[in-house]
């Protein structure tokens, strides 16, 4: 579902994420970054490029996220996005509040 990579610092984590973002795998999302936000995780990068379904509550789940990090000082980056997954972010206005990049190299901070 998700492969981790925490940097240097313990701050920070680079996320890969496989499949689908839905309803049914929102308590395994939420559980996983409540265990990284309680560990002072607040800089978060996901790499969409192997995302192949998101849907609303999905997308419930990086804005409750994004509000977390946001909170405590951090950061919400989301980059490799397939161009479906990237037409739904621009439709649903998601570009104004996510940091959106093409590709990222290493793990970068607001």
């Amino acid at each position: 579902m998700f492969n981790f990579i925490k940097s240097e610092d313990d701050k920070a984590v680079k996320v890969t994420v496989y499949g689908e973002i839905e309803g049914s795998k929102r308590r395994t999302f939420n559980d996983e970054f409540g265990k990284l936000l309680n560990d002072n995780i607040i800089h978060f990068q996901f790499d969409m490029s192997q995302v192949t379904y998101i849907d609303s509550t999905g997308i419930g789940i990086f804005l409750d996220l994004r509000k977390k990090a946001l909170n405590r000082g951090g950061s919400v980056y989301v980059y490799n996005m397939p161009d479906h997954i990237q037409m739904l972010f621009r439709v649903t206005h998601l570009e104004k509040l996510f940091c959106i990049k093409p590709n990222l190299g290493g793990i970068e901070r607001a």
